[in-house]
């Protein structure tokens, strides 16, 4: 299951995603509007079933038709599927600082990767970013992701595997109270705060 967790959030921050609409009885608006995002959106679907139900003799026929997956949709996302899929191995963190072009941006990351580290916390690159983990509970879980432009607090993966909630409604609210963060860590999820527009000001 934690498996399935990760790899669907790592599919949400790289874009892949297949957005279904299930409906009895779609309107031509709706079914235009899937037809136009599934021609332009390449490493995403959007498709539409519509499901028209018909009564004979007491029965119950339901008729399902599809919606968005046309033949231009399909030709615009094979010249990206073609061939074996392989997944791009994780960047190390050396790496990950590298590719920062913006300087003030790359010094507000080596600041976040010193602090943790001299706090004794571990680090994992990942493909895009560096999770900052420590323990929660018996295992050792992020905490937030750092990105070369971003970062994006863990509260949801926090909550998730047993921290209490008092002591994460505390963690929002210090959270909150710091100068440059987003006032959304009081209740989203994963809140993102933007080094450009919150952090790189106050530094």
């Amino acid at each position: 299951m934690e498996a399935f967790f990760k790899k669907a959030l790592d599919n949400l921050k790289e874009g892949q995603l297949r957005i279904v609409f299930f409906l009895e009885e779609a309107p031509n608006e709706l079914k235009s509007l899937v037809e136009f995002l599934n021609k332009q959106m390449v490493s995403s679907e959007v498709l539409l079933v519509e499901a028209r139900q018909y009564k004979y003799d007491g029965v119950t026929v339901v008729v399902p038709t599809l919606f968005g997956y046309t033949d231009q949709a399909r030709q615009i996302k094979r010249t990206v599927t073609v061939g074996p899929r392989t997944e791009p191995r994780p960047k190390t963190v050396e790496e990950v600082v590298a590719a920062i072009s913006n300087e003030e941006h790359k010094r507000i990351f080596l600041l976040l990767l010193e602090l943790w580290r001299d706090a004794g916390n571990p680090l994992k690159s990942t493909k895009m970013g560096v999770a900052f983990r420590a323990q929660i509970g018996q295992e050792i879980r992020p905490i937030f992701w750092a990105y070369p432009d971003n970062l994006s607090n863990a509260l949801a993966e926090i909550y998730r595997h047993g921290a209490p909630e008092a002591l994460l409604l505390n963690y929002r609210k210090q959270l909150a109270s710091l100068p440059g963060f987003n006032p959304k860590v009081l209740s989203d999820s994963n809140p993102v705060t933007k080094y450009a527009k919150h952090l790189g000001r106050h530094n």
